[in-house]
């Protein structure tokens, strides 16, 4: 099995650092992405593969920047990479039309551009109802950004 479906993904974290004074600031910045997942997955229940299925999968996830809302912290879109790529592992379960998906997201390229260093490492949970051969779904994310 190989998966690749593009994603609009709106991101919030929470960020704190110390300024050039030494000074403490902290805010959640939010901001929002086009992902494009690369799977390659196996089917663990093929037989009722449209009743049921388990299956897990891995890959690359390229990530594409497109805003970042004004925050307390004076990010903008330029503070971050345009093109982040991330390495994805993952689990999931079909039932009829439902799908629930948990896995880890790690950082493979910077969060940042020049000004800050840290990557992205989250777990996800997704439940995602099937219209046709596409898929709506709901994503709780926590993110956790290495700095």
């Amino acid at each position: 099995m190989v998966s690749s479906v593009s994603e609009y993904v709106t991101t919030q974290s929470y960020f704190s650092i110390n300024d050039s004074n030494d000074i403490y600031n902290a805010d959640e910045v939010r901001w929002h992405m086009l992902n494009f997942p690369i799977y390659a997955g196996l089917n663990l229940i093929p037989v009722a593969d449209r009743l049921i299925n388990v299956r897990v999968y891995a890959g690359p996830d390229v990530s594409l920047v497109l805003n970042v809302p004004v925050n307390d912290l004076s990010f903008a879109p330029e503070d971050f990479a345009k093109v982040r790529i991330d390495g994805t592992v993952g689990a999931g379960f079909d039932l009829l039309l439902f799908s629930l998906d948990a896995g880890y997201n790690f950082g493979l390229s910077n969060v940042f551009s020049d000004n800050y260093n840290g990557k992205a490492h989250y777990a996800f949970m997704k439940l995602s109802v099937k219209i046709l051969n596409n898929c709506c779904c709901c994503s709780f994310t926590k993110m956790r950004i290495l700095l």
